[in-house]
């Protein structure tokens, strides 16, 4: 009985190693022809980009069994509403565009992974920068709060949440649960959705 229940345990950690791997090697071939696509362009679109962009991760997330496909989903989603003209979000959106994109430009909020990701040691950056994406959400919010109005923070804690659902999802099951090997997802920059604002 023993042995079936060990044998069980490594047969769940070796599928969590194949769904990692999996998302890993299908998440860089989205980056990658995302970034072969926008180039082929010339002008990068970045709503295009974004979307093509999380869809594909959100495929890609569903295609490994990824336990955060739910949140890489929903990021997707909110991506394309954002990006879609005369939707509710989009509308609401530009309403809050101006400030919104001052307040998320405050540099401040973002020290703490900055100053992370330029260690020596990429595992040990890559795990800091995860252990603060609450902390720079949360900072962010604030920043908002302050610069524009209640309303506006939460419009934006509403678009972002997927977002840091997501990240810390990708975190958990990637970067922490893969921290001894080196698995190097194409995981968008956290705020790198906020782009698509400029």
């Amino acid at each position: 009985m023993q042995f079936l229940t060990l044998f069980a345990v490594g047969v769940l950690i070796a599928s969590a190693y194949a769904d990692a791997e999996c998302f890993e090697r299908k998440s860089n071939e989205c980056k990658a022809r995302s970034l072969s696509e926008a180039a082929a362009e010339f002008e990068l679109d970045f709503c295009d980009y974004h979307k093509k962009l999380f869809r594909c991760l959100a495929d890609a997330a569903a295609d490994c069994n990824m336990k955060f496909q739910k949140s890489a989903e929903k990021v997707a989603e909110t991506v394309e509403n954002l990006c879609t003209k005369g939707t509710p979000l989009a509308r609401e959106f530009n309403q809050h565009k101006k400030c919104l994109v001052q307040a998320v430009s405050e540099t401040k909020c973002f020290t703490p992974i900055v100053e992370s990701l330029i260690t020596e040691d990429k595992e040990e950056s890559r795990r800091d920068a995860c252990n603060q994406v609450e902390t720079v959400a949360e900072c962010v919010a604030k920043q908002v709060a302050r610069s524009c109005s209640r309303l506006t923070e939460t419009f934006f804690r509403y678009i972002s949440r997927p977002l840091v659902d997501l990240h810390k999802g990708y975190c958990e099951e990637v970067v922490f649960e893969n921290s001894k090997r080196s698995v190097q997802a194409a995981m968008p920059n956290f705020f790198e959705l906020w782009s698509l604002t400029f």
